[in-house]
């Protein structure tokens, strides 16, 4: 279908009375790594006799067809020399707007204002349904991506008519070295003035070529490790500075906090350091930095007195053993919880089903192309992990087969907003109708619930069946998942729209702690054939366990080790493909599926007291929990999930959280910043607080009445978001 909306396109109308868009394909025109634009413009060659709905070719090596848009390599570097090739409908080309060619930094927020511009000229002698022009432009001085774009000149980039790929000017050598010599003079005018913000602009700049150098240099290594020494020295000379407040010294250990990651990831920086200066730099990094506070320190006596001072958190120099008793109450304190906030199933169930009833009885009156339209539930209404406030997910379905358009999922939601009763349903709101994933929200005044409804969610369906299997797994997994919940609630950090955590990604970060206790609560589901029989399979892929640097290798309660779904041991995983996503996991039909999975976690016998604290000390704790900077969050499988295995992510030292089956997508991209070191402070107050109380022997009513206790104004506003290095 997409191949043939694009040949349409190509022909043209006759004459030129729609808007030029409408002459132009739906995608920019693919960029080709290895495409040799020399050959191409040389080769170039257009069918004279072109007519309509008939392909126009380049010669002679592969067919490439020729399309509307911009083609560029796709790599350079700063300065230097590139071609162009445009190509446009002719009827757009003959009219008398002044076309321009303009180019553009991705992701800018000034998206209207071109770096520059070049007047595009075409040959008009022969009339073709598309004309080309070539020109010879100069790449931007400094690194980035970059696409061109053409449109009006009178109307501005608003309206474009092509686009390019990406062109991605590169470091090299000689970029490097005038990097590196701006930092070593910014340095020092930095610390002759004790100006903190222009030593954190210092930074900021040379780690954006940092993070991106292609290569290694070595003739300016040297030097490099020189101004990291430097750097260094500087760390804690920097606090005694006059006049500068903690928000300007929270930039700068974040700015060489951020410094000193992307020289260990980047592997051409890091092998280029002398040893020495390696090892400086993980001794700060493994030793001096403090992940809760985002801060390095020279001694733990200057890290206690921050926490304390600062965090309002009372570190501890050494940890006793959790007291039975301790963990025994609060153990009960956790289950008597859970039933003041854990909803009735059926009185929750019956709700849920009057809202699916009343809605469904108006989806039935729909129809697509004689398909009838049938409509299910997902999300936390139905994965048992939903509150009695929790809004109502519901996807309209076609049958198996039918493939629809953005604007056709838009026009089926736009019918059923036209078919809601204004008796039974209030506060329509279609202002998501144009996002990646078209929804319609409204109330259902009956129940006082919130309801979204989209089309089409099949990942949606499939992940809330996996979430509503590790609900049912294990009894102690629901008591935590709602404490937890109830809490991010109280401390203001559930919600993706104010820079936090949404309740999906801390219920994963649940799930992947409780795969991860010894023995596991939970086992990995989609590791697990069909015949699994509860027992604890340690699915290894390793060469030699001897030898083996993680010591979950050779640890028995493994579920998996895999680095492929074609490479786990034992027998082969069944396919369950949706799109471009692999959704099978171990999902129980029979009792005797439910019996296996409910028996697994019985070797474990930890009680909800001790798996909350042990939660809270893997990512609240230091030094032994979670690895924020170089690990991911996974349900999917057993084994440690590095960062530097998904090289397309923002390689940077805050969580990130992968999606059990769009694995390509960060559940926690939407936390930067301070949301970021506020979210792990909250999990180190909460950790901490139980270490004293356990040690001193307070009250387990009194000290959780403390962590559940609402965020006041003053401690909000010490937590808003400011401006901080990514």
């Amino acid at each position: 279908m997409r191949s043939q909306q694009t040949t349409n396109n190509n022909t043209g109308p006759p004459g030129f009375s729609q808007h030029p868009a409408a002459y132009l394909p739906k995608e920019p025109m693919p960029v080709d790594a290895n495409f040799a634009l020399d050959a191409a413009f040389s080769s170039l060659q257009l069918n004279s006799t072109a007519i309509p709905n008939r392909q126009v070719r380049y010669q002679p090596h592969e067919p490439v067809r020729l399309e509307v848009g911009i083609v560029v390599q796709p790599t350079t570097t700063p300065s230097q020399s590139i071609r162009v090739a445009v190509t446009l409908p002719y009827q757009l080309a003959e009219t008398e707007f002044p076309l321009v060619m303009g180019l553009f930094r991705i992701g800018h927020s000034h998206q209207n204002r071109p770096i520059f511009l070049r007047s595009l000229q075409f040959d008009m002698r022969r009339r073709m349904p598309l004309v080309v022009t070539r020109l010879q432009v100069k790449a931007p001085k400094t690194i980035g991506e970059f696409e061109f774009r053409a449109f009006n000149e009178d109307k501005g980039p608003d309206t474009v008519y092509a686009t390019s790929g990406p062109l991605k000017v590169l470091v090299d050598e000689k970029y490097w070295c005038e990097a590196l010599e701006t930092l070593g003079s910014r340095i020092e005018a930095a610390a002759e003035a004790q100006d903190i913000a222009m030593i954190v602009s210092a930074v900021l700049g040379i780690l954006r070529v940092v993070e991106v150098l292609p290569t290694s240099f070595p003739a300016q290594a040297s030097l490099f490790g020189m101004h990291v020494e430097h750097l260094l020295g500087l760390v804690f000379e920097v606090q005694i500075w006059e006049a500068e407040s903690e928000e300007s010294l929270d930039g700068w250990h974040g700015a060489i906090r951020t410094l000193l990651h992307v020289t260990e990831i980047n592997r051409y920086v890091w092998e280029s350091l002398a040893p020495s200066v390696q090892k400086l730099v993980s001794m700060y990094q493994s030793r001096l930095y403090c992940g809760v506070s985002d801060r390095y320190f020279e001694t733990p006596e200057a890290k206690k007195e921050y926490w304390q001072t600062h965090l309002n958190i009372p570190f501890q120099d050494s940890v006793a053993e959790w007291a039975p008793a301790f963990e025994q109450a609060l153990d009960v304190w956790l289950h008597n919880k859970g039933k003041e906030i854990i909803p009735d199933v059926a009185e929750f169930t019956a709700t849920r089903q009057a809202i699916f009833e009343r809605v469904s009885r108006i989806v039935s009156q729909l129809q697509f192309k004689d398909h009838l339209i049938g409509l299910d539930v997902f999300g936390s209404s139905n994965n048992f992990f939903g509150t009695k406030d929790s809004d109502m997910d519901m996807c309209l379905v076609l049958p198996s087969g039918v493939e629809l358009s953005s604007t056709e999922k838009q026009d089926i939601l736009k019918m059923l907003v036209d078919m809601l009763p204004s008796d039974l349903f209030s506060s329509i709101d279609t202002g998501r109708l144009t996002a990646r994933i078209p929804i319609v929200m409204f109330h259902d005044t009956t129940s006082d619930i919130d309801c979204d409804v989209c089309v089409e969610n099949a990942l949606a369906l499939r992940n809330t069946r996996l979430l509503r299997t590790y609900a049912l797994a294990d009894p102690r997994v629901r008591i935590l998942a709602y404490f937890i919940k109830a809490w991010v609630k109280s401390r203001e950090m559930n919600n993706a729209a104010q820079g936090t955590l949404s309740s999906y990604g801390y219920l994963l970060m649940l799930i992947h702690y409780l795969q991860r206790t010894n023995p596991p609560v939970l086992p990995v589901l989609q590791t697990l054939p069909p015949q699994w029989q509860g027992e604890i399979w340690c699915r290894c892929h390793r060469q030699d366990t001897t030898s083996s640097l993680d010591s979950s290798a050779t640890c028995p309660y493994r579920p998996c080790m895999m680095k492929d779904r074609d490479q786990v041991d034992g027998p082969r995983l069944p396919n369950v493909p949706f799109g471009n996503s692999e959704t099978y996991f171990f999902d129980p039909v029979h009792d005797e599926h439910w019996h296996a999975l409910r028996s697994f976690g019985s070797w474990n016998r930890q009680n909800v007291g001790s798996l909350l604290l042990g939660f809270f000390k893997f990512y609240g704790g230091e030094g032994e929990g979670f690895d924020y900077a170089h690990h991911i969050v996974t349900i999917r499988m057993g084994r440690t999930l590095l960062k530097a295995e998904k090289p397309q992510w923002k390689q940077h030292h805050r969580l990130a959280i992968e999606d059990p089956f769009e694995t390509e997508y960060d559940v926690a991209h939407v936390v930067k910043g301070a949301r970021f070191k506020y979210i792990r402070q909250q999990m180190s107050r909460a950790y901490w607080l139980l270490v004293q109380t356990n040690m001193d022997g307070y009250g387990i009513e009194e000290i959780m009445e403390i962590i559940m206790s609402p965020i006041e104004h003053v401690e909000k506003e010490a937590t808003e978001d400011k401006e901080e290095t990514e």
